[in-house]
């Protein structure tokens, strides 16, 4: 039978200072270890949020810049853009601007899981454009409009949703094609897809700016 090991006065002196050095190392190593993990994550952020700025005519992803979405100047004074910030299985997020609103910061941008990734997202705005300008192209969104109801159908199934008071509407409905009216005018047919967003902007009317 081995004698029962004993830890010595002089051996107890040589653990102390190896400890001393090794759990500094070790706070070192599981502090970088961590940073990585939150910056591969907020990688895989930015890499996989979109942003999709609507001016009234056309849709135009913005891009990031020193990871804000930079939204100045891209509408006229005294009129509005939409923002819709879309990532795939999660639901979006959309937001009416005006041109002093100041970048949006994605690290503040949070988005809400899909309970059902196989559904799909439909957003949008009811608007009335603004266009013209003598000296410089105006171009933004004049008025929205809230309260109005928006249909979408097919085959047998139909959902109605209303416009909010920034006239932005939302809908989760199950993948596959739709028609979407507003009013009593057909506005077009959709495909929506499993987890992800379409966008379909309704137009009344227009304004002509001198």
């Amino acid at each position: 039978m081995e004698s029962p090991r004993y830890t010595t006065p002089e051996n107890r002196r040589l653990i102390f200072p190896f400890l001393l050095l090794i759990v500094p190392i070790w706070c070192i190593i599981s502090s970088a270890a961590y940073s990585m993990s939150r910056y591969d994550k907020q990688t895989d952020k930015r890499s996989e949020v979109k942003a999709t700025l609507f001016d009234g005519y056309t849709l135009e992803e913005v891009p990031l810049v020193n990871g804000l979405f930079d939204i100045r100047d891209r509408v006229s004074r005294g009129t509005y853009g939409v923002l819709f910030i879309t990532r795939d299985r999660f639901l979006s997020r959309v937001m009416l601007f005006n041109e002093r609103e100041i970048p949006e910061n994605l690290d503040k941008v949070e988005l809400e899981g899909m309970k059902n990734a196989d559904n799909g997202i439909l957003a949008g705005v009811v608007f009335t454009p603004a266009r013209g300008g003598k000296l410089k192209e105006y171009s933004g969104i004049f008025r929205v409009f809230s309260g109005v109801g928006v249909t979408v159908s097919g085959g047998e199934a139909s959902y109605g949703v209303e416009t909010n008071k920034e006239g932005i509407f939302t809908v989760v409905i199950p993948k596959g094609e739709y028609t979407v009216l507003s009013g009593p005018t057909e506005v077009r047919r959709v495909n929506i897809k499993a987890g992800s967003t379409t966008i379909v902007n309704i137009r009344r009317g227009a304004v002509l700016i001198d």
